[in-house]
């Protein structure tokens, strides 16, 4: 199959590493991938660097600025013989809808997060012309049938699978990044990894560690990541009297690296926030860590209560701090968490289960059955496309 990836994202996050997943899996059963980042943005880089053919699309073109788009990439496009164009954020979505029915391909479109997908007035259009949803969670599924009414047939959920192969970081690496830190080998470090923002309820982490240090003062918290509270949850610790406690190292790339070195995760986001399927509990999982974590969307797929972690209720910072706690306490209890991570995902979140899932879908969206009834709607698509994106317009 000849398959197109795009992404509009500057940075690389949790919806970015899923296409560079995806991208890698689909090239090793011998598939065809095509990637169409965001102009120079560093999913554009590291897709080049992987040696992916890449076609960089300006997508932070809105509303009616979006036509150009659709045409400027259909022509791209032509002569590559594209089975499927697999959509991963909002206006790629636009664009990679429409341009599928100018090529003739089929369009999948893939909903990383828990919000509506009809944000703008000409969306409920535009999803007419998606031939399925793929979606990480259940949770964002029923988002998608309940609320926004799609048609359940065209919506399937497939949790997100990432490489087996962790990066294996040696003892003394281990201590070089602990020190670079401040974090002596009697600290206890939590870790966590996201984008900061008020969905990943960082705040309600920090207060559980100014609870946590009354009965263990030798614990620091290390908040990966960068965003739009960062200033906030700064000024957060300084306020609760913890912040010698707590480490903002920022964006990092050496995430693997710095999971080998934290003692526990937690991921303790806040419900109805977006949050799906976050890829950052499956690396804790690859890392073969203990997990402290929300009761939200599919979380609870991830981590089973008193199997390899906790699961307790969003923005609860009492019994946030009663679960790590007890996990300080009981390293017996904490290894056999650590162990259980491991196992769980091996048995159910590799890379190679997710690459088998999407191909079925693929083959289903692409079936004999499938192609016949699209081309009964296409001259009519082409026809509706023409006509609302200018008239009479040439496509090419």
């Amino acid at each position: 199959m000849n398959i197109v990836l795009t992404n509009k994202a500057v940075n690389i996050a949790g919806g970015e590493n899923y296409v560079l997943y995806l991208a890698e899996g689909l090239r090793e059963r011998n598939h065809n991938v095509i990637i169409a980042p965001l102009a120079k943005s560093e999913l554009a880089a590291k897709s080049r660097e992987l040696g992916f053919e890449t076609i960089e699309m300006n997508y932070s073109a809105k509303g009616l600025d979006e036509i150009p788009l659709i045409f400027d990439f259909a022509k791209k496009l032509k002569d590559k013989k594209v089975d499927i164009i697999h959509t991963n954020s909002n206006t790629d979505r636009t664009v990679g809808a429409f341009a599928s029915r100018i090529l003739g391909c089929k369009n999948i479109a893939q909903i990383h997060s828990h919000f509506s997908i009809k944000q703008r007035s000409h969306h409920n259009f535009r999803n007419k012309f998606i031939d399925h949803f793929i979606t990480d969670s259940i949770s964002s599924q029923n988002q998608l049938v309940h609320s926004d009414k799609m048609d359940s047939e065209k919506v399937t959920t497939i949790h997100i699978g990432i490489p087996k192969n962790k990066v294996v970081v040696s003892s003394d690496e281990k201590t070089l990044l602990r020190n670079e830190f401040n974090i002596s080998e009697n600290d206890f470090l939590i870790g966590t990894i996201g984008r900061l923002v008020p969905f990943k309820g960082h705040i309600y982490l920090l207060r559980a560690l100014k609870n946590i240090l009354a009965h263990h003062p030798n614990t620091k918290l290390m908040i990966v990541g960068d965003g739009e509270i960062q200033d906030e949850l700064v000024s957060a610790t300084k306020e609760l009297g913890i912040s010698s406690n707590v480490i903002f190292p920022g964006y990092r790339t050496d995430v693997d690296q710095l999971l080998s070195i934290f003692d526990l995760y937690t991921h303790p986001s806040i419900d109805h926030g977006g949050e799906s399927f976050p890829i950052a509990v499956l690396l804790a999982l690859r890392a073969g860590l203990p997990i402290v974590a929300s009761k939200v969307s599919d979380i609870p797929f991830q981590v089973k209560n008193e199997f390899n972690g906790f699961i307790v209720e969003p923005g609860n910072s009492v019994e946030l701090a009663d679960c790590i706690k007890q996990l300080i306490d009981d390293n017996k209890l904490r290894q056999s968490f650590a162990e259980n991570s491991l196992n769980h995902f091996y048995d159910n979140f590799t890379l190679k289960r997710m690459i088998n899932n999407i191909e079925l879908l693929y083959q289903k969206v692409l079936s004999p059955d499938s192609v016949e009834k699209k081309k009964k709607i296409f001259s009519k698509s082409l026809e509706i496309i023409k006509k609302f994106f200018g008239g009479q317009r040439e496509v090419f």
